[in-house]
């Protein structure tokens, strides 16, 4: 069962809240590039790994994670999207493992898995000044132990409210 439709997107994630290696990568390039761009905010920061849109399966609980596994995140370079002549710089985690825990969150959670990258947002803005941006390598990984339900408003102020936790551990 689905919660009902509204002006929000949701999404499940990991926070990277001011991540070091993220920061030490991004920093540089916020004083280099055009006011147009409007830069995540640190403590923003987060690895999407499941979207729903505008509605979200309103039966989630702590144990619906619980057989999930913990990865270990790696980061394996940058990806932009285009979407109506705005651009959108995220980080791409689309490694094989994250690919298998990905379909291993969408059978649990009874949804079919959409052509879909895992993904942290740093930046969005004209497409034109997103796609001359070149993030340096992040050569890291993330340990993480919860996800958390965002909620996401849909006005362009990429407002984030956490829902719901998810322990990870047993």
């Amino acid at each position: 069962m689905f919660s009902q439709m509204n002006k929000s997107n949701y999404f499940i994630g990991v926070s990277l809240a001011n991540n070091s290696a993220i920061s030490r990568a991004v920093s540089p390039l916020i004083s280099q590039h055009s006011a147009a761009i409007r830069w995540q905010l640190p403590e923003k920061w987060h690895l999407t790994t499941v979207f729903f849109a505008g509605s979200y399966p309103s039966d989630l609980t702590s144990q619906s994670f619980i057989d999930v596994g913990i990865p270990t995140l790696s980061v394996q370079g940058q990806k932009i999207y285009h979407r109506k002549n705005q651009g959108i710089l995220t980080i791409n985690c689309a490694s094989i493992e994250m690919f298998f825990w990905h379909r291993r969150i969408c059978n649990i959670l009874k949804i079919i898995p959409a052509a879909f990258d895992p993904h942290i947002t740093i930046a969005r803005g004209p497409f034109e000044q997103i796609s001359a941006i070149r993030l340096p390598n992040i050569n890291s990984q993330f340990h993480f132990n919860e996800l958390i339900l965002f909620e996401s408003t849909r006005d362009n102020q990429q407002l984030y409210r956490k829902i719901l936790t998810f322990r990870l551990e047993k």
